[in-house]
């Protein structure tokens, strides 16, 4: 009997320790960013084979002993080991992994560097950013975002063409845009005119090339800033790199989800003007001095005291059964308001990824479709992209991608209406006389021509119907990457791409219009570009010792560019409302030409590093350029190939001393210095002698030489740069500050001079110049609030300032317009696009000079430097509210200085069209000193003292006359451009994926975001309600001038994310 007592106690025992060694441990995975379960989230025993994952809601169960130790692991966030102890119940929060040593930073030519070793500034820009403000344009969806990086848009027209720049302008006249890489292959971000005036006359609407990419299919973006960055690009990287990684041309197997993903984001909003017209005054019609005239200018009668005036004659002579002799006289309150649409936009892409151990797959299909304010515009874009890469084998990894995009863009013509030719759309639209009637009194006759109250002007109505500018991109890459590891140490990689872009240009002027003589014009334009691209590299990656490591790269870039031109102008349109070249009387070719320029490269890139701490980093580019062979100097002398040098130097005081008992986390010292070097406005064949076809003449076939010559001996645009910076970690990343100070210098800059006709020529290329850019980015960011709930607050600003200087420009020229048709001019001592142009007489105290009999100013037409369209700093604030799901972020926009030469803010004033203008009965005396206009000096009293100004002017005469607006010189037209604006406003919400357990769904999420919601200019007449970002020239190097430019809109996205 004892011993079967004894045999069942120790049974028991033997149960209850078994049962103490394995417990069923159960538990919920969870965010730390929202809060929210993460579904997949593995869940291994360490040391061995079993494991789970967590569900939908993020929950999970394994049988585990107390002396096990559970991992935790999930792509994107930062693995977690738990010891499973006595505990029966894990909860974990997972938090988002930052770049840290594991990771790497995808520098030139993809070369993956560790962030410490890095000694020169990047910016990356992720998916989300891109996507949460729903903006199709890349470009203005970065704008304030990255510390020395300026992004300025152009008009409010859909698809309208923005212009990025980093570190300030390297060259006069050729492109200041950076190099763009997208997965290896280079970009063009050209933006097209169908005319040799550009702006002037049809202003910046057409979209530059980089519209065509797709923001759903973009991983992420990293911007390469100065030339310690970019030098492995030697002559192309003058201005910066933007690295694009997209999700079709990532080359890694490793950081995609496992298994099969679908991804969907559709997008609805509108865009709407009203709120950013001007505020008009609603008391004064047409004429002028309180008199009623058919004029533009309502300077006349007040309402209340006519109640009607003769019928325009324009009207009854087109419509005499709809008009009597009389209309009423009264305020037309919205005839400007009524003139515009609401903008609708919508948006579509679905995303199909699949990831297993060897491969990865991605397709991402899109379609953007935008119906501008302005009747008529429109922009569409679709897009297609494919992509994947397989590890073939231990030691052979490939990849290869396609992707196509379609953009069609509708517009009307801007620019100015005064110059000859011009035919703006907007000439009257935002300043018409107060008591037109714009939408109801008919705009067109029996012959489809327009019909306005008086003359000078197309109809807006009737001209962006009639009046416009069409294009289309096409564009198609192909590309293709293998890396095959030779040894541990040593791998091999090829990359290899195919870029064609196809832009068509339409620009019609119609019969009747003010611009083509009324006769009617058609411009067409076909531009393409081919691009090939092939970059061969050998890397290493091997510890010298136990102290040394040494990372290098070695590597063989070709890259042909050819370019196709194609312009034809048609005049005299023969059929009304038929648009084709054959429908014109007469038809010539103003371009027709093809061109191809070859770069060869070789680089090299070695990082030395010493104890994790030390990193010093040599690099060099030798090019081959072919728009720089010059055979003149006799074999063994031409002047072929540049060498392009660089180093740079990262100190990680933080793992070199323990400071584990400071507040510091990380800390590290960057030192960089670079040679790089541009080509400018050069062109592949400008430098030699080529012959051009002309139209036979006589009975003569003619070829002729070009009428660009060069300087026998050119040099490229060399940029010599040195940076300094810094990058910390504070209070376990609550702060985090990455500051830069730069210092560039841009010697032998490139320009196209006009010589006189009678050498035989209309250009000469030649070395005139120097350039210098000083400047400071700041990146801090802050986590003033973050708490174990899942509530955060974090801050995120950026601070630019670049102080650009015209050095040196060879003797006996002065300055250099940039556009003759505007007061843009490179000029020594000055920025580069100063403003020069006529001024009025001050004295010496700067003290207005005023002409005693009229009581207005006296002009000085001397031309002088009037402005300086370049900002003081920008800073940029962006607060982020986090709590569980829902995630609120608000982006501000300070903008200070950037002076703005405006036309529309001259017309509206001078045509009294707004609330400036309204409180005009009195009489006014302009702040200034009495001055003699034959010699523009001041008048003196008997005591040699200037006298003050006491001549009174009407309001009409202020803003009409030789004073502030209208009539007035170039200086009067500029104002500062100082700018305080509510950029971005979003609001998203992702479902608890509790809510999500008897669906398809994984996830699913909602958002609404708000563009360009509210600005404040505090230099800008108030009732104008002017925005100083508003430029005509797109992507160009003319800046800070607008010429009846359509406004920015605001904008309002409702957004629904799902996956499964």
């Amino acid at each position: 009997m004892k011993r079967l007592i004894f045999i069942v106690c120790a049974f028991i025992m033997s149960i209850q320790l078994i049962i103490a060694q394995t417990s069923e441990i159960t538990g919920t995975v969870t965010s730390a960013e929202d809060g929210l379960g993460i579904p997949g989230v593995s869940v291994v025993i360490k040391g061995t084979t079993s494991g789970t994952s967590t569900d939908i809601e993020g929950k999970f169960s394994i049988s585990a002993k107390p002396s096990d130790i559970l991992m935790f692991s999930f792509v994107g966030m930062i693995a977690q080991e738990i010891a499973v102890g006595d505990q029966i119940v894990i909860n974990v929060i997972l938090e988002t992994e930052t770049i840290g040593m594991d990771e790497v930073v995808v520098t030139a030519f993809g070369i993956e560097r560790v962030p410490e070793s890095v000694g020169y500034s990047v910016s990356l820009v992720d998916e989300e950013e891109l996507l949460d403000n729903a903006e199709p344009d890349i470009l203005r969806s970065m704008t304030g975002k990255i510390p020395g990086v300026t992004i300025g848009s152009a008009t409010g027209a859909p698809g309208a063409a923005s212009k990025i720049n980093i570190r300030g302008a390297t060259s006069f006249t050729g492109d200041n845009q950076p190099l763009f890489v997208i997965d290896g292959v280079p970009y063009s971000n050209d933006n097209i005119a169908t005319t040799d005036s550009d702006a002037s006359i049809v202003g910046g609407q057409f979209a530059s090339g980089i519209s065509s990419v797709d923001p759903n299919d973009i991983k992420n973006i990293q911007v390469l800033k100065g030339g310690a960055a970019s030098a492995l690009y030697g002559s192309r990287a003058a201005n910066g790199v933007v690295l694009i990684t997209t999700k079709s041309g990532a080359s890694t197997v490793g950081g995609v989800r496992k298994g099969f993903g679908v991804n969907i984001t559709s997008s609805y909003g509108f865009e709407e003007i009203k709120s950013n017209l001007p505020d008009y005054q609603n008391k004064y019609g047409a004429g002028t001095n309180f008199e009623y005239a058919n004029f533009n200018g309502s300077w006349g009668a007040a309402f209340n005291t006519i109640d009607s005036i003769p019928t325009p004659d324009n009207l009854l002579d087109n419509f005499p059964d709809q008009f009597g002799d009389k209309i009423a006289y009264v305020a037309r309150p919205n005839n400007v308001k009524d003139l515009f649409d609401t903008g609708i936009i919508r948006e579509n892409s679905i995303n199909i990824t699949h990831g297993a151990e060897t491969s990865t797959f991605n397709l991402t299909m899109s379609e953007v479709d935008q119906k501008g304010y302005i009747p008529h515009s429109g922009f569409n874009r679709k897009s297609f992209a494919l992509g994947g890469t397989a590890k073939l084998s231990e030691k052979l990894t490939v990849g290869g991608n396609m992707s196509f995009s379609h953009v069609d863009q509708d517009g009307p013509l801007f620019g100015n209406n005064q110059i000859s030719g011009g035919a703006s759309s907007f000439a009257r639209a935002l300043w018409p006389a107060r008591h037109w009637n714009w939408t109801e009194w008919p705009y067109e006759n029996a012959n489809g021509e327009p019909v306005i109250p008086n003359g000078g002007y197309d109809h807006p109505l009737w001209s962006w119907e009639h009046n416009t500018n069409n294009q289309t991109i096409d564009r198609t890459v192909l590309g293709m990457n293998a890396s095959y590891e030779i040894l541990p140490w040593l791998t091999a990689g090829f990359n290899a791409g195919y870029n064609k872009s196809l832009q068509e240009q339409k620009t019609v002027t119609d019969i009747g219009s003010r611009g083509a003589e009324g006769l009617g014009e058609i411009r067409e334009n076909a531009y393409v570009t081919e691009r090939l691209e092939s970059t061969f590299t050998l890397s290493l990656n091997k510890d010298l010792s136990e102290d040394f490591n040494l990372q290098a790269t070695a590597g063989l870039n070709v890259s042909q560019n050819d370019v196709s031109v194609f312009k034809i102008t048609g005049t005299e349109i023969i059929n009304p409302g038929i648009y084709t070249l054959r429908n014109t009387k007469s038809q010539s070719v103003t371009d027709d030409y093809t061109t191809r320029d070859r770069i060869m490269g070789l680089f090299a890139q070695a990082t030395l590093g010493y104890k994790d701490y030390l990193f010093l980093t040599l690099n060099g580019r030798n090019d081959w350029n072919s728009a720089l062979y010059l055979p003149e100097g006799g074999v063994g002398k031409e002047t072929t190939n540049f060498f392009y040098p660089g180093a740079n130097l990262a100190y990680v005081f933080t793992n070199h001393f323990d400071l584990s008992d400071t507040p510091i986390d990380f800390g590290k010292l960057r030192l960089g210095w670079s040679k790089v070097g541009g080509v400018g406005a050069l062109g592949p064949y400008d430098n030699n002698a080529v012959f051009i076809t002309d139209p036979s003449a006589f009975g003569v076939n003619l070829i002729r030489n070009s009428i660009s010559l060069s300087n026998p001996v050119l040099s490229p645009e060399f940029t010599k740069e040195f940076e300094i910076g810094g990058e910390f970690r504070f209070l376990e990343g609550r702060i985090t500050l990455d500051a830069t100070y730069y210092d560039r210098t841009t010697t032998d800059i490139l320009v196209p001079l006009t010589v006189p006709r009678s050498t035989g020529f209309q250009t000469y290329f030649t070395n005139i110049g120097e350039m210098t850019n000083k400047g400071v980015e700041i990146g801090l960011g802050l986590i003033p609030v973050r708490i174990n709930d899942g509530f955060s607050w974090e801050v995120f600003s950026s601070f630019t300032t670049n102080n650009n200087e015209v050095t040196k420009i060879i003797e006996g020229i002065d300055q250099y317009a940039i556009n003759v048709n505007e007061v843009a001019f490179v000029k020594k001592g000055e920025p580069l696009g100063v403003f020069v142009g006529s001024s009025n007489y001050r004295d010496e105290n700067g003290n207005l000079l005023i002409d005693r009999t009229t009581g207005q100013l006296i002009r000085d037409n001397e031309q002088k430097v009037i402005g300086d369209p370049n900002i003081d700093f920008r800073l940029g604030i962006t607060n982020t509210f986090k709590y569980k799901g829902l995630s609120l972020r608000i982006f501000f926009d300070w903008r200070q200085g950037g002076d703005v030469f405006s036309n529309t803010i001259a017309s509206l004033l001078g045509r009294g069209v707004t609330r400036d203008t309204e409180d005009r009965e009195g009489t006014y005396i302009i702040p200034g000193v009495y001055g003699d206009p034959n010699t523009g000096l001041p008048i003196l009293d008997d005591n040699g003292n200037a006298i003050q100004n006491t001549t009174g002017v009407n309001m009409n005469n202020l803003y009409f006359g030789e004073s502030y607006a209208i009539n007035s010189s170039d200086e009067m037209k500029i104002y500062d451009g100082t700018t305080y604006r509510l950029r971005e406003l979003s609001l998203n919400y992702t479902i608890p994926s509790k809510w999500l357990e008897n669906t398809f769904l994984t996830r699913a999420s909602v958002g609404f975001t708000g563009n360009n919601l509210w600005f404040f200019a505090p230099n800008i007449p108030k009732y104008t309600n002017f925005d100083p970002e508003i430029s005509s020239f797109g992507a160009s190097n003319v800046q800070g001038i607008e010429q009846s430019a359509a406004p920015n809109p605001r904008r309002y996205m409702f957004n629904v994310k799902i996956s499964f």
